[in-house]
């Protein structure tokens, strides 16, 4: 083959320059956009790879140094993004092992999803290699293998090259890692996309590796007319998984209940001049930007309601104190003891869900464990002797561990839970959180200015 042309070169720089100016313009507007956590490290690899390329124009080249690029796995990325829907996560680091960070620091295996999507229940790995650099691997191994006998066992054979090639080992290591990170208790599905790999581009590559992998229950995508997210989508419908990935059954924290019966999500237009307490006015000028009872009727909508034992008895010691008319009465209403719906005018879904059943307190005892110190000298300064951060208490433990234990997902505004508890080395909790909104009726007054 002839080397490539100096005019050749530059062209292929140009060329690696638009597509990743193309790639640069969507994530800065998804940066914008503030939803897809990791999405800074994909930022860093591609200003990078970016700052790389503008250095080549312009200069004497050489065709490794073009060749030195690592734009087709960045292209690859980006195009698995475009094609999956409800992406919340890019370049994220899971752990295989549940052990909790301080326990086991750096020993701990981790394993890298490129792309996180369907709100955390499709986990895609990209492969931008195309047949021929896989078929290198395979003839790799069996290279390295070839004095080995060649009568084995049954089972031996079929999955020789597989068990030995990177490739599948990630792949495992991937399978182990999701099955401790449930999403809201359910098992996310691991996606290999192979992005620039199409069926029939190498028998052989098809037989060792794009036939095998579905062996450990991996869902396969190949370069074609079908949307990455239509393949993914298929292996979601057989598994009986559903993207809103919140259980049937919710376990509200007080904050959440107390959320609900405000009558600051209720009454319209209020300002931060109408209420008294720096935290009010904080919620009243985030009420106005960004209305939280539509959100909470997204999340509550058809689904059972319930609460535990502790957290009923703090909302008994609350509400009849710090609560308005209109709050204590959507309260009553929520615990079945009247039916007042136009206490909810404004409540944008079946009003009719909106009834709490109570469950005696029964956490888990992961969640129990966490109130007990760190064994071992080397950790007992660790937050005072705790696994957790020190405001986490014996409520949070039967609130979320009640939860947990019932397999349901728990609803708060408890913005540093979800943190605190992956830091301890909890996985698969299922949280969601929304903003907090205080009882509010009391110190809501008409005016424009404060009384």
């Amino acid at each position: 083959m002839a080397a490539a042309t100096d005019e050749d070169l530059a062209n292929k720089v140009n060329a690696l320059r638009h597509a990743c100016l193309r790639i640069k313009h969507d994530v800065d507007q998804w940066l914008e956009q503030g939803h897809i956590d990791g999405l800074y490290r994909f930022d860093q690899m591609v200003t990078a790879e970016l700052k790389f390329i503008n250095k080549l124009v312009g200069l004497p080249l050489k065709e490794d140094q073009v060749k030195s690029s690592n734009l087709s796995y960045l292209e690859a990325v980006h195009k698995a993004m475009l094609q999956s829907n409800n992406v919340v996560g890019v370049m994220k680091d899971f752990f295989v092992s549940d052990t909790p960070i301080h326990y086991s620091g750096r020993s701990r295996g981790i394993v890298k999803v490129d792309v996180v999507a369907e709100n955390g229940l499709v986990w895609i790995r990209v492969n931008a290699r195309n047949a021929k650099g896989l078929r290198h691997d395979i003839a790799g191994l069996e290279e390295s293998s070839s004095g080995s006998s060649d009568d084995g066992e049954e089972d031996g054979q079929e999955g020789a090259i597989g068990d030995n090639l990177p490739l599948f080992r990630k792949a495992k290591a991937l399978m182990a890692s999701a099955e401790r990170h449930l999403v809201h208790f359910q098992k996310p599905i691991v996606v290999y996309a192979f992005m620039r790999i199409s069926t029939g581009d190498d028998p052989y590559v098809d037989e060792q590796i794009i036939d095998k992998l579905p062996n450990l229950g991996i869902t396969v995508y190949v370069k074609s007319d079908k949307a990455l997210s239509e393949v993914y989508r298929q292996a979601l419908n057989n598994s009986h998984q559903e993207t809103q990935v919140t259980t049937d059954k919710l376990n509200l924290d007080v904050s959440t209940v107390m959320a609900v019966i405000s009558e600051m999500v209720h009454r319209k237009g209020i300002t931060p001049s109408m209420v008294r307490g720096e935290a009010l006015e904080l919620q009243a000028a985030h009420e106005l930007s960004h209305p939280l009872l539509p959100e909470l009727a997204k999340i509550l909508d058809k689904k059972q309601l319930f609460v535990t034992q502790s957290a009923m008895d703090k909302l008994n010691t609350i509400v009849p104190v710090v609560g308005g008319a209109k709050e204590r009465a959507r309260f009553e209403y929520m615990l079945g003891k009247n039916n007042e719906v136009d206490l909810w005018i404004n409540y944008p879904a079946d009003t009719s869900y909106l009834r709490l059943t109570i469950m005696e307190d029964k956490p888990t005892a992961r969640f129990l464990e966490l109130l007990q110190p760190p064994q071992g000298q080397r950790y007992k300064r660790i937050n005072n002797g705790r696994r957790i951060r020190s405001k986490f208490n014996e409520f949070h433990v039967n609130v979320f561990g009640t939860g947990d234990n019932n397999r349901m997902t728990t609803v708060t505004s408890i913005s540093w839970m979800g943190r605190a508890l992956a830091d301890a080395g909890l996985l698969g909790v299922a949280i969601v959180e929304h903003e907090p909104r205080s009882l509010a009726e009391q110190k809501i007054h008409s005016g424009d200015t404060k009384q």
